[in-house]
């Protein structure tokens, strides 16, 4: 009886704490406020969640935009992020938070004093090979790279390489057989070749503008196209007198020594066979169909076309532009094979090899600002694109150019 009454107490006393555990009303009703607020919760994340995507999603195309499809490692990209960055540093201004990178990474090590800041090498590899392949003449010449400041003595042949067969026996003394190469040169010393224009100051500070870009390329191009005026006419002056600036050495059609062969009264093929002709008759190598190249303008291109066509010749492709060869010679056109004389500017026809003349080139570009040359506003900068470089045409008897007189 006793064991009876003490487990029906264990199970009363069991079920009294049971019952305390129970939540009373009012704790029912603070969880379910609790829940409700939860809820409310979780429904403002969600709309601050779609806020944040379509902020993400506005971002995503600025950047493609900006940056195009590979991102931060596009080219344009970089060098536009330099330019801004390299322009800041010149100011001393503040670097806004998306340039500080690039001014930690590029700026600070690579400013030379020389001609302002040297384009960062993750860059200027890619745009370096660009502009090797722009121009006409500057793809075809032989460059090697000089530091700025530099000088070197440059060989070019006197008369054609000699090399002769020997019947000295094996062992012999080493001694000439005949007589060997003539050797002349030419003491190149890197200048530096630069062009600008003016920005508004504005362009340098906005992110998704690329304009300082655009314009350091095309002033990149600028340059190559004034080292090949060099190279190919050596002088830029009035028609009427011999004064100006020269560039470092004359070009062909400068240089004395030349061969100048008869004028040409107007742009036939038998006037062009006949310049041919002459050439190769003052120097044996201008028959080298392999070395040597025709240098023309595009008007006497465009009108020797237009003669072999009425002719009936067939002068490459009509739909493809610039034409290869003629007479077995690889054909270019340039806008510098004119020549000033004391009464006009006259068309020239070249015949060259081009791949002897040597170009001494640091390898480099720079950019460079000023913000107070005279004549400025307040809110511009100059934009300033160089490199430094020399060339030496090399013997001058190897080359000919002859003058038209007329076009037609």
């Amino acid at each position: 009886m006793g064991d009876q009454i003490l487990d029906l107490t264990n199970k009363v006393q069991d079920v009294a704490a049971k019952l305390d555990k129970i939540p009373s009303i009012e704790d029912v009703q603070k969880a379910q406020a609790d829940a409700k607020a939860a809820a409310a919760r979780v429904e403002a994340l969600n709309g601050d969640l779609g806020v944040v995507q379509n902020d993400i999603a506005a971002m995503r195309q600025m950047l493609e935009a900006g940056l195009g499809k590979s991102g931060a490692q596009d080219l344009e990209h970089e060098m536009d992020m330099f330019v801004k960055a390299a322009w800041h540093a010149n100011r001393g201004r503040k670097m806004p938070q998306w340039l500080e990178q690039k001014a930690a990474q590029f700026i600070s090590t690579d400013v030379d004093a020389q001609g302002g800041y040297l384009v960062p090498r993750s860059v200027s590899d890619q745009i370096i090979e660009l502009v090797l392949r722009h121009g006409q003449i500057w793809p075809l010449v032989t460059k090697f790279t000089l530091p700025a400041g530099n000088t070197i003595r440059v060989p070019n042949e006197v008369t054609l390489a000699n090399t002769v067969w020997s019947r000295r026996s094996q062992g012999a003394a080493l001694t000439e057989s005949d007589a060997g190469t003539e050797w002349g040169g030419d003491t190149l010393n890197p200048q530096y070749c630069h062009g600008f224009v003016k920005l508004a100051n504005e362009v340098f500070t906005a992110f998704g503008i690329s304009i300082p870009n655009a314009m350091t390329m095309q002033l990149l191009k600028q340059v190559v196209r004034r080292l090949e005026n060099g190279i190919i006419a050596g002088y830029v002056g009035s028609p009427t007198q011999y004064t100006g600036r020269t560039a470092p050495h004359n070009g062909i059609l400068r240089a004395t020594n030349v061969y100048e062969q008869s004028a040409a009264a107007t742009v036939t093929y038998a006037l062009v066979s006949k310049f041919i002709g002459e050439s190769i008759v003052d120097h044996e190598g201008c028959g080298d169909t392999d070395e040597y190249v025709i240098i023309t303008t595009d008007a006497v291109a465009q009108t020797l076309k237009g003669t072999l066509t009425q002719q009936g010749m067939n002068w490459g492709d009509v739909s493809q532009g610039p034409f290869p060869r003629l007479q077995g010679y690889r054909f270019v056109t340039t806008p510098f094979a004119v020549k000033a004389n004391p009464t006009a500017v006259r068309n020239h026809i070249i015949l060259s090899p081009i791949e002897k003349v040597m170009v001494a080139w640091d390898g480099a570009f720079r950019v460079d600002f000023n913000d107070r040359g005279d004549g400025w506003n307040d809110n511009e900068t100059w934009l300033k694109v160089g490199t430094y470089a020399d060339f030496t045409i090399g013997n001058p008897y190897m080359h000919s150019y002859a003058r038209f007189t007329a076009l037609a």
